[in-house]
């Protein structure tokens, strides 16, 4: 009895002297005079004590419980917040944004809480139904973060767009990118944009006939904006690829870079003695015009495509 009460004793002893030696090397570890007061993080207030407000996002006014110190992430919503006017601490403030797609809520509430992107389980159906609703949301949060100012959610959204482009075909995409274009800041439509061109190339190297459907002529003309955007990217596209064939058939650009033809008349012929160098000034450089670009008209090239 004794060896075991001794023996209790020691294991006592040991544990205690564990338990110092963390409190001390914890100490040791960051010792309070040399602390980077400078970089200190800590808040001076603590945010657990703020108000909360209501969310009442789309028309049906779905409505989120949101910490008022999470809206200071966006400058948009916490601007409109109203002024605080109490009778009880139960009491929250509201703010509506009809604007808002319901189906993306949880997913803004959610960045605001984590700083992360999470969209709710998508009900029981096929899996491309699945990644098809996830690309429509990744267009509807990329439009959201544009226009709340939340730039981490902009580049979250991008990476689910780019992950869930090959489940929509073009016509899809552009179902939803008319919806949201014109929302979009200034800013942010430069990305999108070239998102888009992508997109369409994708689509015309895979079917030259796209842009004489009627179903693509059919987003011509819709929204002002958007219509713009879309006949601009098609000329682009449409004059690359003229290029293109151009090189191929040997004219125009070789390599990237354009070789005008040259007109024989135009050019002299270099005489160079055998066995000696020229001087510069023998060398008459050849006289090649300037190449003329061809005007693309699009409605006369929409409408000569078979």
């Amino acid at each position: 009895m004794k060896g075991k009460r001794k023996l209790k004793k020691s294991k006592d002893k040991d544990a205690q002297a564990v338990a110092e030696s963390l409190i001390v090397s914890n100490n040791d570890a960051v010792p309070l005079t040399d602390y980077d007061y400078e970089n200190d993080l800590r808040p001076e207030f603590s945010p657990y004590t703020e108000d909360c407000c209501y969310l009442l996002v789309g028309e049906s006014c779905i409505r989120y419980t949101v910490p008022t110190h999470h809206l200071k992430k966006s400058p948009h919503l916490s601007s409109r917040a109203p002024e605080r006017s109490f009778t009880s601490h139960r009491d929250y403030r509201t703010i509506e944004v009809p604007e808002l797609d319901e189906d993306i809520g949880h997913t803004l509430v959610h960045f605001l809480y984590t700083d992360e992107y999470q969209t709710l389980k998508h009900p029981i159906s096929s899996k491309a139904e699945t990644k098809a609703t996830e690309y429509r949301r990744s267009i509807l949060v990329y439009q959201a973060a544009s226009a709340y100012g939340l730039p981490l959610l902009l580049e979250r959204a991008k990476e689910r767009i780019n992950e869930f482009d090959n489940a929509v075909s073009i016509f899809e995409a552009l179902d939803i990118a008319k919806i949201v274009y014109e929302k979009l800041q200034d800013g942010d439509k430069e990305w999108f944009c070239g998102y888009i061109t992508r997109k369409l190339e994708n689509a015309f190297d895979a079917d030259d006939t796209l842009f004489a459907q009627d179903q693509f002529r059919g987003y011509v003309g819709e929204a002002p904006t958007f219509s713009r955007m879309l006949v601009k990217l098609l000329v682009e596209i449409y004059s690359d690829r003229l290029s293109r064939t151009r090189i191929k058939n040997g004219q125009g650009r070789t390599d990237g870079i354009e070789q005008p033809a040259c007109n024989g008349e135009l050019a002299e012929e270099i005489s160079v003695p055998e066995g000696s160098d020229p001087e510069p000034e023998e060398v008459k450089l050849l006289e090649c015009p300037e190449p003329e670009l061809e005007e693309v008209n699009v409605v006369e090239y929409l409408e000569s495509v078979p």
